[in-house]
């Protein structure tokens, strides 16, 4: 793929849905050996969420009809590979670790540590939602997808 499929609007990529980026890695803009980080990706719109607060089983009707799945190929170097691997099995253990503690509170009958094992799980699913997240999808109209980040990569793309 050539770099000139990407385009910038504003603060957002603009690139073809299904498609492999440069072989240039996404966070620090350095030269990979193929682009073959593969991102599963799905969006909806922000207005279908909001379905969800007036009837979840509306709200999962249509998030099933209008959500969007496509993939992404980037490049990524070995480090930031291995900080996205490594965050992302921190943020297991943290939700590992809460559901653990959940437990052993039920079992125990200490409604202290039921709290703490409650408060360790969110933690987790945040950590891993934040610090495993390449970037964020804006909105996908027809075959190309909005995308935002920050980076040395964002910035070379014109």
């Amino acid at each position: 793929m050539d770099a000139l499929e990407l385009r910038r609007e504003g603060d957002d990529i603009v690139t073809p849905i299904d498609t492999t980026w440069p072989a240039r890695c996404v966070k620090c803009n350095r030269p990979v050996r193929s682009a073959d980080f593969v991102m599963k990706a799905q969006w909806v719109p922000r207005w279908v969420i909001f379905l969800f607060v007036i009837s979840w089983l509306i709200g999962l009707i249509v998030y099933l009809f209008k959500r969007r799945r496509f993939q992404l190929t980037l490049g990524l170097c070995e480090e930031h590979r291995a900080s996205r691997t490594q965050n992302m099995f921190i943020g297991g253990g943290l939700v590992i670790l809460g559901v653990v503690l959940m437990v052993v509170s039920a079992v125990e009958d200490v409604g202290e540590d039921a709290a703490l094992g409650g408060v360790t799980l969110l933690g987790g699913i945040l950590w891993t939602a934040i610090s495993a997240n390449l970037m964020m999808i804006k909105k996908v109209e027809g075959n190309y997808a909005w995308v935002r980040f920050k980076g040395p990569f964002f910035e070379s793309v014109r």
